[in-house]
């Protein structure tokens, strides 16, 4: 079957791509995929174009639905929370954008989530972030980044199954606004 290319509002942004080729670079041939809460874009799709096995989940009826008849896939309709899984996946997509890393929330989520995930797999995030800027800084300034990344890292290594393997800062689009980290973390074993 010929990919299609969905509606030009549905096109992936240059984060979505980014996110993509770093996750897909990752992964061994013929993944088996989680991909969860991300029925409005086409990521779904492209990983299986990719040759990945992929398994959906979503918790919104109405765009499982959408999802379901777009892709010709089964979404499960449930919370990623909820989700549970006989065989470890080699990844997971996770396509909603989650809140600071200081929400408890979302420590539990990396949690769970690494419990369907087989050792040494990946997961893309996103998280919000508040980065500390420099003054004299611009926007874009590669300094907003590291004390992003390095509060995400020690989030990561006191509360979660991961370390973060790749890591990127979008721009926001107002000062004072959260900026959201791209991430790609592997899993390792809790000591």
């Amino acid at each position: 079957m010929p990919y299609i290319a969905p509606p030009t509002a549905l096109r992936p942004t240059a984060q979505l791509v980014a996110a993509r080729a770093c996750f897909l670079a990752a992964l061994p041939d013929g993944a088996h995929l989680l991909h969860a809460h991300g029925s409005v874009d086409d990521t779904l799709d492209y990983l299986r174009q990719q040759g990945h096995v992929v398994t959906a989940c979503e918790p919104n009826l109405a765009l499982a639905k959408i999802a379901s008849g777009r892709y010709s896939q089964p979404v499960r309709i449930c919370h990623v929370t909820d989700f549970h899984s006989v065989l470890p996946y080699d990844g997971i997509w996770l396509a909603e954008v989650q809140p600071h890393p200081r929400d408890a929330a979302l420590a539990q989520l990396l949690q769970h989530l690494g419990g369907l995930l087989k050792k040494a797999a990946w997961l893309y995030c996103a998280v919000q972030v508040q980065p500390e800027r420099v003054p004299s800084a611009g926007p874009q300034s590669a300094s907003a980044i590291i004390p992003a990344q390095r509060s995400f890292t020690d989030f990561l290594l006191q509360h979660t199954p991961f370390q973060l393997a790749h890591s990127w800062l979008a721009p926001s689009h107002q000062q004072g606004e959260p900026q959201i980290l791209h991430c790609v973390l592997q899993r390792v074993a809790m000591t």
